[in-house]
């Protein structure tokens, strides 16, 4: 990502360039339904990049957001088993 959004400062302004590294990490992400929440994401980070002039405070947030993301799903899938595991 710190590869490509220096090659899309090169060929635009600073906010349609923001714009089009968070839309285009959403769409590597894979998860169609997931495209505008994972876009505001991609914006974050690369804000995060922009200001910090580093790569690091947006791969330990990237870090941070995927283990909050994994501990909901298996908080919400072992949640749901004992409640269908009788059907």
């Amino acid at each position: 990502r710190g590869i490509f959004f220096g090659w899309l400062r090169g060929r635009m302004s600073l906010l349609p360039a923001i714009f089009c590294c968070g839309l285009v990490f959403a769409v590597l992400h894979g998860f169609p339904q997931l495209i505008r929440a994972l876009t505001a994401i991609g914006i974050l980070l690369t804000y995060l990049r922009l200001v910090s002039d580093s790569l690091w405070p947006p791969i330990i947030a990237h870090s941070i957001f995927n283990i909050a993301s994994m501990l909901l799903v298996y908080a919400a899938l072992t949640h749901q088993l004992p409640e269908t595991a009788g059907l």
